[in-house]
């Protein structure tokens, strides 16, 4: 009888340590799952990281791209509202003067070389 008794106990601490092996496996298997969807797989750090870089350099663009905006809505009402953006502009972009005006043309002697 007793050898029986011994038989089980062994019986039950092997299976008792059978189930926490299987069960330290299974938690080691799902940690290791969790942490390569952390650090490598879909929505990782890394990808967060690289999406987070191109929405700064978006909004350093779109930041750009609003005060472009701005100076041409700032032309289109000077040019809307007066005859000065007009003529600053044509004076700028077309080299057009006024008749009663004279053009001088400065040009810069090239230095001779020593």
């Amino acid at each position: 009888m007793s050898r029986l008794m011994s038989f089980i106990k062994e019986s039950k601490d092997n299976f008792s340590r059978l189930f926490t092996s299987i069960f330290i496996i299974l938690l080691l298997v799902i940690l290791f799952s969790l942490q390569y969807r952390l650090w490598i797989g879909e929505g990782s750090l890394i990808e967060m990281f690289a999406l987070q870089e191109k929405i700064n350099q978006q909004e350093v663009k779109n930041n750009e791209l609003i005060m472009q905006n701005q100076d041409l809505i700032n032309q289109v009402n000077a040019l809307k509202n007066g005859f000065d953006g007009v003529e600053a502009r044509a004076r700028e972009e077309l080299g057009l003067i006024k008749s009663d005006e004279t053009f001088f043309m400065v040009v810069d002697q090239p230095n001779p070389s020593k």
